[in-house]
């Protein structure tokens, strides 16, 4: 990534993805990165409690606001050629996936 394509304080990001497994969101900052989407992942998790089971935290990945269109379209190029698996994640902007 060159340096006008890193992120700054000044860029819009929007949450895009959404998912609970980690090579997954992996995957996909890998391949915006590739195509020099200004990517930020991140992770939310719950405190671990003793009764707590199952998946623990969230894998979310947000691009710069006027990337949104192009990640999309990775999105669902990677579900199309088996990359990610449909279910495992979500994709949190269905509004843009039009146009």
């Amino acid at each position: 990534m060159t340096s006008q394509d890193a992120p700054t304080p000044e860029m819009e990001f929007i949450e895009i993805y959404a998912t609970h497994n980690f090579v997954e969101a992996q995957i996909l900052e890998d391949l915006f990165k590739d195509h020099t989407i200004p990517t930020i992942a991140r992770k939310i998790e719950a405190t671990p409690m003793p009764t707590n089971v199952g998946q623990f935290g969230e894998h979310r990945l947000a691009v710069a606001s006027g990337h949104v269109v192009n990640a999309l379209n990775l999105v669902h190029q990677a579900l199309a050629d088996g990359a990610i698996t449909p279910g495992e994640g979500d994709i949190l902007r269905l509004e843009d996936q039009e146009g």
